[in-house]
């Protein structure tokens, strides 16, 4: 019999390896993003810029920031519930026994963070009158602006919500297989 010393030291896949590879189940990270709920918010996005008459730094400042960052706060919140979840021994093998690969657990929280900072960042070059990218035509840049700014808020918001609906839904799941060993 091996001894300890003599164990392998589980591999642990990054973040861009969980993101761009399949795991065990054949899934990527990146369909979290590439899905119709997405591509609905991103028409809603383009719809929304093209009607909209305000100007998109002071969208930027006034709104988008103060809600991207609520949005950073609320998922380091619900990943620090989650990471406590996953401490607990009973809660990790329900997971081990009727979960996903635990990479999905992980970083899907930080794919909900990831996209929220990377809201932020937009709202911030856009609050500062910084075109993004820059048409020739002041209209068109306009418009572009708040269609990324737009679609940003809509993908990390619904990423946000995404992991805190995940994180509710398997604590009830958690919850429900628990109540049926106890056989009450």
């Amino acid at each position: 019999m091996a001894d300890e010393s003599e164990k392998a030291v589980p591999q642990v896949r990054s973040f861009w390896a969980w993101l761009t590879q399949k795991d065990r189940d054949g899934d990527r990270g990146i369909f979290n993003l590439i899905d119709l709920s997405n591509l609905a918010g991103i028409l809603i996005s383009f719809l929304a810029a093209l009607v909209a008459n305000a100007d998109a730094s002071k969208l930027a400042l006034g709104i988008a920031l103060p809600v991207t960052a609520a949005l950073v706060g609320i998922s380091f919140a619900w990943a620090g519930r989650s990471a406590s979840l996953l401490q607990d021994q009973e809660y990790s093998l329900f997971i081990i026994e009727y979960g996903a690969p635990p990479e999905g657990y992980v970083y899907s929280f930080q794919l909900a963070i990831l996209s929220a900072v990377f809201a932020v960042l937009v709202a911030a070059i856009i609050s500062s009158e910084t075109f993004l990218f820059s048409t020739g035509n002041e209209l068109c840049d306009e418009i572009l602006n708040r269609f990324f700014l737009f679609s940003a808020a809509w993908i990390a918001g619904r990423e946000c919500w995404g992991v805190i609906d995940f994180s509710n839904k398997l604590a009830i799941q958690f919850y429900e297989v628990r109540k049926a060993k106890a056989d009450i």
